[in-house]
């Protein structure tokens, strides 16, 4: 389906994807090329030099040169944009879709095995077309503008594992942040400075060897090698002035001057060559970005245009076309710049009316962009603000958040109190990418908005009430954010996607309150309306919110197997890109917690990994699960220090954004470790500081977060570590009926062990084993191992003895579970199977970690295994460690035993 394939590029625009053109007159640069194609070239290459140093035209000589050794190219340019993270990737799923047209591959094909990871997705897309056999190369021009950490941290996970037969060629005015140290250190990067892209002696002598006119003898052309030190740009100025004969004799006088003075008194001279016509056109047009004959027409009121633009373009006078049909044209920076000063200088009251004509005819045409830069330039907030909020009718739903803040910030707030619509996306934007300080003053607006039914009727269909319903729900006031949401009928019809995406939210907001009320099938019923409101709006960013919400709930219902399959599906559906938004912290946190739950550590660490990256849009319940989860593998692996590290710095975020729900939830974690580890004292002072909740929600109302982390089990906890049984039973038996009733079944195992320990304490051996075997039976059919181990070494010694006293009398199942906690507690899982029996792992294999399993069992090295899958050496270690684990055994020859005994392997 071409359509299909093109569609993307036609969103962004094909100027993105074209390169400059190769002009006749332009000098080969061949020692530069040699490097590049050396016998062993470097996988990646970064041309980094200021403006005017002919990256874009060396960039594009280097393309030719791949595809004339028979690989296959794309090129990408770069604008201020794009620093947008679902954007930028957006753009890089367009370069990727047209190179898997050209090539045959079906692009849905390629997202169904993918896992979490943006550079998974990526590599593993290349790999599909590198498998033919045909190299590639891909071409990203203008990378300074890019300054988002996601992206940075894309680029540097793709660029360190950049596979065989593939080339990454990079032209930045400022050397990116993508750990490129590194592969130089490893030979593989090559990276060319300013200094090292000027032309020599020798070159500008090529350059300007028998060009007609231009033509300088040897000793001329080493004048103007010493007077523009080879800076490309000066160079071409030099060739279009050499045209004024009666500039020659002046301009080779070999007179000491700065290259940038001499381009400026360069351009002056060139410009001035021009007939009047046209220095009032270059003027005229300089303020726009691109240009093209229509919008060019407008803003000159000439009807040339076409002709003018394609005799500049001919005559190389610092214009290049943006694609193949020379529709759109843009300037060279430093032309433009010059032109610009110009104009002010000449003409500073035109300013503001060609920004008036651009404006409209960007507006009229539907390019939002073009539009809110002109609309600002002239300060004409009202437009600006008009048209952004109809384009965030569509940034919102598809997340392109980061873009909607980039604009918003440039209008006045008393513009955008007179527009209630872009009020209410601006909140959007605010909410779900946690900029809390810019969220304030929108936030009082929304509340006098809420009282004013006229005005709130501006704001669309919703009004403002899905939106502050969020808001209430970033400031923890959920009764009052429940309030809001039930204002609007999520289950209505709509059609419009900003209207099906507001309807999506408010229904994800009534799923997580129904959670907390411990009405979970009323909770899954919102939660999957509003998984069809965003797949209805193409809203992938809150869809993955729903996704994330949903193994929650499945996990606090005992479901932990379902939980982590639904997780790891969410993440890896290709419609569903991390940047940093509420979404994809969402789903990456649930994914952690569930991960560490199922004693998954290093699966869990990975994922914390990008958790990181997108940390900062956590909402408190998400933020709480993925450091607390977190920081326990930090303990599990004896670095203490990092656990207590990450946990100051959760304090700190609950300090700055008034959380104080999670300033307590840290504080109780805190309390665990220290009862662990024998600190009873420390735990009773940490304790002693921990806030109290004030709060007018219900008692039945529990956060997911809070689920195995409450004051109730905190408490208890520190009753049993203190020698006060009695004190911890009357907690539990407190606790425990609303936890059954409500079928909150990760409580109550929580709750279960608690009591074992209790009993045991209190001397009731018999009892203490019947409420354990009563945890185990709950947690063994969802796969429950951390809830145990948490506990410390009081609860597996328990297990252990109640292995002994009672084992004999458990179901296989019980047994099983019982033995991968023990195994999990690093104690002896018992006999192997006995002869004839079926070997049965103790949790499935994942497919990557069975391809792992397969590649072993050929005698592949770990580097191999790495190489053939795309990831890192440290990644199949992690995945080699798990299997181990499920598998229980501790060597590669077990490993393969185990797996020919299961038949996955011959």
């Amino acid at each position: 389906m071409p359509g299909k394939h093109s569609e993307p590029r036609a969103r962004f625009g094909a100027h993105k994807f074209f390169p400059p053109p190769a002009y006749a007159g332009s000098l080969r640069r061949d020692a530069i090329l040699e490097r590049v194609f050396a016998p062993h070239p470097e996988p990646v290459v970064l041309l980094q030099a200021p403006a005017g140093h002919g990256k874009s035209t060396l960039l594009q000589q280097i393309k030719s040169q791949c595809e004339a050794d028979g690989m296959r190219t794309a090129w990408l340019s770069f604008d201020e944009a794009d620093n947008d993270a679902r954007r930028c990737f957006g753009l890089l799923q367009a370069m990727l879709q047209q190179l898997e047209q050209d090539a045959g591959i079906e692009t849905s094909a390629t997202g169904r095995d993918l896992r979490s990871l943006r550079a998974d997705a990526f590599l593993t897309r290349i790999a599909a077309l590198i498998g033919s056999g045909q190299p590639l190369a891909l071409f990203f021009d203008e990378f300074q503008v890019l300054s988002e950490r996601s992206i940075h941290a894309l680029f540097r996970d793709v660029v360190a594992r950049t596979p065989d037969g593939v080339r990454i060629v990079i032209g930045s005015r400022t050397v990116p942040k993508i750990g490129l140290s590194r592969l130089v250190v490893n030979n593989q990067a090559l990276v060319l400075r300013g200094d090292e892209l000027r032309f020599s002696a020798s070159e500008v002598r090529a350059l300007f060897a028998g060009d007609g006119l231009q033509a300088l003898t040897e000793a001329e052309a080493d004048v103007v090698y010493r007077q523009t030190e080879g800076w490309p740009a000066a160079l071409q100025l030099y060739k279009l002035a050499l045209r004024n004969s009666s500039l020659r004799a002046s301009l080779l006088a070999d007179k000491p001057a700065q290259p940038r003075q001499l381009a400026d008194y360069l351009a002056d001279n060139v410009l001035a060559m021009e007939p009047d016509a046209t220095q009032d056109f270059l003027l005229k047009t300089s303020l726009l970005g691109r240009l093209s004959a229509e919008l060019c027409d407008a803003v000159t009121g000439r009807d040339d245009s076409a002709r003018i633009l394609a005799e500049l373009e001919q005559a190389g006078l610092f214009i290049r076309a943006l694609d193949a049909e020379q529709h759109w044209f843009k300037y060279h920076t430093l032309f433009s710049e010059f032109l610009v000063e110009q104009l002010r200088a000449q003409d500073a009251d035109a300013i503001p009316r060609i920004h008036g004509e651009a404006a409209r005819w960007f507006a009229d045409h539907h390019l939002y962009e073009p539009t809110l830069h002109h609309a600002l330039a002239m300060r004409d907030y009202d437009l600006a603000a008009r048209t952004l909020d109809e384009w965030a009718e569509e940034l919102i739903p598809a997340a392109h958040l980061v873009t909607v803040e980039r604009w918003v910030d440039r209008i006045p707030l008393e513009t955008i109190a007179e527009h209630p619509g872009l009020m209410v996306k601006a909140a959007w934007a605010f909410t779900f990418l946690r900029r809390h300080a810019k969220l304030a003053p929108i936030r009082d607006m929304l509340l006098a908005l809420e009282q004013d039914d006229a005005r709130a009727a501006q704001a669309g269909s919703m009004g403002p009430h899905v939106v502050l319903s969020m808001v209430r729900m970033l400031g923890d006031e959920l009764p009052a954010s429940v309030a809001s949401a039930e204002r609007v009928d999520v289950r209505a019809e709509c059609t419009s996607p900003f209207g099906l995406f507001e309807l999506g939210a408010g229904a994800n907001l009534l799923g997580y309150a129904a959670q907390t009320r411990g009405d979970f099938e009323a909770a899954r019923e919102f939660l999957m309306l509003a998984r069809a409101h965003g797949e209805r709006a193409n809203a992938a960013f809150s869809w993955g919110y729903s996704i994330g919400t949903m193994g929650i709930n499945l996990l606090l219902r005992g479901q932990l197997r379902e939980a982590l399959e639904h997780l790891q599906q969410g993440v890896a559906d290709p419609r569903i890109g991390l940047d940093d938004s509420v979404a994809s912290a969402a789903l990456l946190a649930a994914l952690i917690h569930t991960l560490y739950e199922a004693n998954e550590q290093e699966s869990a660490k990975t994922q914390f990994t990008q958790f990181a990256d997108v940390s900062d849009a956590a909402l408190h319940d998400y933020l709480s699960v993925a450091y607390i989860a977190r920081a326990r593998i930090h303990d599990n692996d004896g670095e203490h220090a990092q656990a207590s590290e990450l946990l100051d710095a959760a304090d700190a975020i609950g300090y700055a954004s008034q959380w104080p729900r999670l300033i307590r939830q840290v504080g109780w974690e805190r309390v665990r470790r220290a009862l662990v580890r024998g600190e009873l004292d420390r735990a009773h002072s940490i304790a002693s500081r921990i806030p109290r909740m004030d709060t007018d929600e219900p008692d039945n109302w529990l956060r997911f977060s809070e689920d195995c982390n409450d004051e109730v089990i905190g408490r208890t906890r520190m009753a049993i570590f203190d020698g006060r049984p009695r004190d911890a039973l009357r907690r539990i038996d407190e606790a425990l009926p609303l936890a059954e009733s409500s079928q909150r079944t990760a409580r109550q195992v929580k709750l279960m062990i608690l009591r074992s320990l209790a009993h045991d304490g209190a001397g009731r051996r018999s009892d203490a084993v019947a409420s354990l075997e009563a945890a185990v039976k709950l947690a063994q059919n969802g796969g429950f191992v951390r809830s145990f181990l948490d506990e410390g070494r009081h609860a597996t010694e328990l297990l252990a003895q109640a292995k002994a006293d009672r084992g004999h009398t458990w179901s296989r199942d019980v047994r099983g579970h019982v033995d991968k906690l023990l195994a999990a507690a690093g104690q002896s899982q018992g006999k192997p199977p006995l002869e004839g029996e079926a070997f049965e792992p103790l949790d499935p294999l994942t497919s990557r970690e069975e391809q792992i399993v397969g590649l072993l069992a050929t005698g592949a090295s770990n580097k191999a295994i790495g190489k053939k899958l795309f990831v890192s050496e440290n990644t199949v270690k992690y995945h080699l460690k798990n299997v181990y684990s499920k598998l229980g055994v501790n060597s590669r020859v077990q490993a393969i035993r185990s797996a020919r005994e299961m038949g996955l392997i011959q």
